[in-house]
């Protein structure tokens, strides 16, 4: 049985290895090298010129071996594969390698030299990117992207099939894997290497984004074009960055933590810690003290919960479960905006412009706070993030948020898209912007409750089908602690939470996209009472949290949620709401029918009774929206086809209340009796069509129409015939 190779420790903080790999004339021979010793400390004074290899570990299972100073050292298939292409037939060559140059069986050396990597990449003489051997055209795809990257501008259309071999390419596993940002995005010098095809970094990258232009991959998968272009992105800045200053030096930092988190969180990784640790080196941030330096004890869930309270706020209420890269954070906040158009597409630098429709009042304040001067409309352009921005997503601003976070509204809940996008005006606001919201309760712009949920699979096919956030959670088997007071088991926090996210929505979208909201938020208070019976205490709490002073709580609005009440049938909690003289229904059309109409069909008498003893004015649908005083022909005819409603419905006690009203305003002479003669025929249909006996009766007590029900056939017949000549001897 063969010696094993035995690691070193290595001496010093800024030493690593390298590997020597000595040459040889047969490709066929074993691979065989020496492992030194090598102070980054020494890169000035003596200086080896060395490569960094960027690849893709493939599977894990060691089934080859490297004879490191005579010994066997087990190596995967892939880096096998790698190093017999890049060994040289008459020269050693020197070279990093990861799994080769670092104890992988030592985690603290491993966290240590994990943290190194930036330096390493930045210091060698050339970053060489391997593809993996040729196949499926690869040597093909190569000569493509060469001559786009290296010829001179012009509109040529790449060949249908050469287009496939070059997406044939980019699916290869290394552009999905997340050390290789940090790898590129370190580099001076890149070498792209598939089998024997090489091509120049600058050159790849160019011609990337000159694929982007072509119709052959504008179509393409959105994932993947966004994969390709964040990468083309990271190696064409390496011709602009400066010779690496050693140890020591300022981090070069290619955006903010936060962005590079937003940009990459869909790349893969073996271990989903790297997720996080791969980003450090290249954030523009100070990380020292983030609590997320390599370290692979802490169980991932911590780690994600440190994570978000680093690049978004430390005063957040954040939850995570271990075996999930999934975060649902609960926050007070404001509403800053909504995105009002996504402008094309992503840009050479990896950043999208997007026109924002900000809130009057925020933005009212923020000229007050900071005297900023920003015009509605002017777009702002963010880093592109791994979840493309959608139109009608909003800007918020989180309690104790240095930068603003752009979500989706699902149902009760909402999805982060973007965890810190920088603010698009001056240093200086963003560094006051956190004392300034001290001062945020007292105006005049609401104060919102936020469900946020931070899923790094997120895909939005799949949350359109979870209704609710306590259904999102049985589907990923999510246990909330009891103290976020998200699911059905916690009523109070269940209807709350339902609240919230419809003001949420109405804030941010207005009253028409937050219909649906509302409803369902009635709809799940109406299960919450019918589950606990009549109870006077919830009844209580839902009371006072639908008539809850807030800004957004204005008379229209109190109509509002008496509609959708009523639209839902939630008949105990349209009575709550009755009663407030607040209400306006004088403003504007809520819906596409009056309360009136829907109360009148719902049977809900305290309603319709409320309604007419105030004798407010009944809002209906007309097409300039214009609404009628309630004493004119208008306003009375619309109160005759709701007693067509009612009786269709066989809601005697409504009918009985609308057709005392309409007699006292006959007699008054408001409205002529023949204008509404015909509407009244049209309840005894409805009601006889149903076979409401009692309806019927009712309304021939008026003693008016008799003649005209007798000449309807549907009437002339068996029993309601027998009840309207009964009525007419009378």
């Amino acid at each position: 049985m063969a010696l094993l190779y035995a690691y070193q420790g290595l001496p010093a903080q800024q030493c690593i290895r390298l590997l020597r790999l000595l040459p040889s004339l047969d490709a066929a021979k074993p691979l065989e090298g020496h492992l030194f010793e090598y102070s980054l400390w020494d890169m000035y004074d003596q200086m080896v010129p060395y490569d960094a290899l960027s690849y893709v570990w493939g599977d894990p299972n060691a089934s080859h071996s490297i004879q490191i100073d005579g010994l066997a050292f087990p190596i995967t298939a892939s880096l096998n594969t790698a190093l017999s292409y890049l060994r040289h037939s008459r020269r050693e060559r020197i070279i990093w390698v990861d799994a080769l140059c670092i104890d992988q069986n030592n985690e603290r050396e491993k966290e240590h030299q994990i943290s190194l990597m930036y330096q390493i990449y930045a210091c060698s003489s050339c970053v060489v990117v391997w593809l993996g051997e040729e196949r499926d055209g690869s040597d093909q795809a190569i000569k493509e992207l060469y001559s786009l990257g290296t010829a001179a501008p012009t509109n040529g259309v790449l060949k249908n099939t050469a287009s496939d071999y070059v997406m044939r390419l980019f699916q290869r596993a290394w552009f999905r894997r997340i050390w290789v940002l940090q790898e590129v995005g370190a580099a001076r010098r890149i070498q792209i290497q598939c089998g024997n095809s090489q091509m120049d970094g600058c050159a790849f990258a160019i011609a990337i984004n000159l694929l982007h232009q072509l119709p052959e991959t504008t179509d393409g998968n959105e994932t993947l074009q966004n994969t390709i272009r964040s990468i083309a992105y990271l190696i064409k800045g390496s011709i602009f960055r400066l010779p690496y200053k050693g140890p020591g030096a300022a981090a070069e930092g290619v955006c903010t933590f936060g962005e590079l988190v937003d940009m990459f969180h869909d790349r893969q990784a073996t271990i989903p810690h790297d997720k996080i640790f791969a980003l450090l080196n290249m954030s523009s941030n100070d990380m020292s003290k983030s609590g997320l330096l390599p370290d692979y004890t802490i169980p991932i869930g911590e780690l994600f919960q440190r994570l978000v309270r680093c690049i978004i706020s430390p005063t957040l209420t954040v939850h995570s479960q271990n075996h999930q890269q999934v975060a649902v954070v609960k926050s007070r906040g404001y509403i800053l905006g909504t995105i009002d158009k996504v402008m094309g597409d992503i840009l050479e630098n990896n950043t999208q412009r997007v026109s924002v429709k900000w809130n009057y009042d925020v933005i009212k304040w923020l000229e007050g706070v900071s005297s900023w001067d920003i015009e509605t409309g002017i777009p702002w352009t963010i880093r592109a993030s791994t979840t493309p921005i959608r139109k009608t997503d909003l800007v918020c601003l989180l309690d104790g948020a240095l930068a603003p976070t752009i979500i989706r509204h699902h149902h009760d809940f909402a999805v982060i898209i973007i965890a810190a996008a920088p603010f698009p005006f001056n240093t200086e606001f963003s560094e006051t912007i956190k004392i300034s919201m001290s001062g945020w309760s007292q105006t005049s712009f609401p104060e919102h409750e936020f469900l946020l949920i931070w899923d790094w699979n997120y895909s939005p096919a799949a949350y359109s089908h979870w209704e609710t956030c306590a259904v999102w959670a049985r589907a990923h088997n999510w246990v909330f602690p009891k103290s976020m007071a998200v699911t059905n088991e916690d009523l109070y926090g269940t209807s709350a939470q339902h609240w919230a996210s419809a003001l949420i929505c109405l804030d941010g979208h207005g009253m028409y996209r937050a219909a649906e909201s509302f409803r369902g938020t009635f709809r799940i208070m109406k299960e919450i009472l019918g589950q606990c019976g009549s109870d006077a205490t919830l009844e209580s709490h839902f009371q006072a949290l639908l008539l809850r002073d807030h800004p957004l709580s204005t008379d229209e609005f109190l109509s509002i949620l008496l509609y959708h009440a009523v639209e839902s049938r939630c008949e105990c909690l349209a009575d709550l709401l009755v009663g407030q003289e607040r209400f306006d229904l004088y403003d504007q059309s809520v819906g596409q029918r009056s309360i009136l109409a829907l109360a009148s069909e719902a049977g809900f008498l305290k309603v319709v009774t409320w309604l007419i003893e105030k004798e407010q004015r009944c809002t209906f649908p007309r097409p300039n929206h214009i609404m009628h005083h309630k004493d004119s022909p208008e306003a009375q005819m619309h109160i005759a086809r709701c007693v067509v409603e009612a009786a269709g419905a066989g809601h005697l006690a409504i009918v009985h209340q609308l057709l005392q009203k309409n007699t006292r305003d006959m007699e008054s002479g408001i409205i002529r009796e023949a204008e509404i003669s015909l509407l009244y025929t049209s309840a005894l249909f409805a009601a006889s069509k149903a076979g409401h006996v009692a309806v019927i009766k009712r309304i021939l007590q008026e003693g008016r129409y008799i003649d005209e029900a007798l000449a309807l056939p549907e009437l002339a017949s068996g029993k309601i015939t027998a009840l309207v000549e009964e009525q007419h001897f009378k």
